[in-house]
């Protein structure tokens, strides 16, 4: 299975993390709602942007795009919280990256990234 690339700059602090809703509400008569879960398993969306890439991290993320698409599962490496093992999950592309124009830094044309992934 292949790794999502290490980029050059670590991921913005402001990650979305979502979370499935897999409970079944129905509601009686009297006022009262019975719930019950669909499926045990809870997954999570994340919304991750990277800020200020360079012209290399944007081939990296493009060239890995290609190769998995939103139909292969590959492994991310969360490394937001320091001093701590990184959390590895399993997941696919929800949606394509987007990626935008940033302007310039120290001489060199940079890029925000922003990729959508779920747990598989």
């Amino acid at each position: 299975m292949p790794d999502f690339p290490q980029l050059s700059r670590a991921p913005k602090m402001a990650v979305e993390e979502k979370f499935d809703d897999p409970t079944i509400r129905d509601e009686m008569e009297n006022g009262f709602v019975f719930t019950r879960p669909r499926y045990p398993r809870i997954r999570e969306t994340r919304k991750i942007p990277y800020d200020y890439c360079t012209a290399v991290d944007r081939k990296a993320v493009r060239d890995f795009y290609a190769q998995v698409g939103g139909w292969s599962s590959f492994t991310y490496a969360d490394r937001r919280i320091p001093n701590m093992a990184p959390e590895v999950l399993t997941v696919r592309f929800k949606s394509p990256p987007e990626i935008k124009d940033q302007g310039y830094a120290r001489g060199e044309k940079r890029f925000s990234i922003s990729i959508e992934i779920e747990e598989v």
